[in-house]
């Protein structure tokens, strides 16, 4: 479990978290949302020991994160930025090396990886440079080079910003692999309604005060979509005489 506990950074004179305190459960997808500028990205750099100064306290199974040296914080937490790097190397290099990062053995890597290449739908990229891939096959490169780290919590960043909606359903299919192995798995997004279909709990983020924690149901009933971001919700009816709710 990671522990927030009334975490503020400052960059210079602006304040970008003020006060922020949550907890990420194992086996659980917890879905972070907010306008651009809410602090969702530092919030996320403070998790994997970006800044080394703020206020507050992160930890990770009751262990303050400033208190481990840094070559056992490969074991706490593992991030897919927002935008990934163009790297010249073959996909399988790029796990094998994620693997090793974590000190997994030579036969366990082997396993992982073939499980994660036929699961990911990139079995027949093993030998391609990530540099000659598609945005799409890359993005879904790095989530299987995260996907190899075995790590306590997963961060990723927007990671469906570049995507399209086949993508976009493997990256969450990835998220949803993690949770059921145990992990914590902590997602930024801008697509509420996406992320009310698959996450377990939403954190909402405003000018860097968390204002809602909680359920799918409880968010929709809790107004934050309309005081937060300005949508409404509505009431639909698709094809087939049935009634969803969405909010635009």
């Amino acid at each position: 479990m990671v522990e927030v506990c009334n975490l503020s950074l400052r960059l210079g004179r602006k304040r970008i978290l003020d006060g922020v305190s949550f907890c990420l459960k194992d086996g659980s997808i917890t879905a972070l949302l907010g306008r651009n500028g809410s602090g969702k990205s530092s919030l996320i750099r403070c998790l994997c020991s970006y800044y080394g100064r703020y206020d507050g306290e992160i930890r990770y199974d009751g262990r303050k994160l400033d208190s481990f040296p840094f070559s056992e914080r490969a074991s706490l937490h593992s991030l897919l930025p927002q935008n990934v790097p163009i790297v010249d190397i073959c996909l399988e290099r790029l796990l094998r090396f994620a693997a090793s990062s974590c000190g997994m053995g030579e036969r366990a890597a082997e396993e992982r990886m073939t499980s994660i290449l036929e699961f990911s739908g990139l079995g027949g990229f093993s030998s391609t440079p990530v540099s000659r891939m598609s945005g799409g096959e890359r993005q879904l490169a790095f989530i299987a080079f995260m996907m190899m780290r075995r790590s306590m919590a997963y961060y990723l960043d927007e990671p469906e910003a570049p995507l399209d909606a086949g993508y976009k359903l493997k990256a969450e299919a990835a998220m949803k692999r993690l949770r059921n192995e145990g992990r914590a798995v902590l997602v930024s997004m801008h697509d509420i309604n996406r992320s009310l279909s698959f996450a377990d709990r939403l954190l909402v983020l405003d000018r860097g005060r968390l204002v809602f924690d909680g359920d799918p149901a409880s968010f929709i009933s809790s107004g934050c979509g309309g005081t937060c971001f300005g949508l409404e919700l509505r009431n639909l009816t698709d094809e087939e005489g049935n009634t969803f709710q969405l909010f635009l």
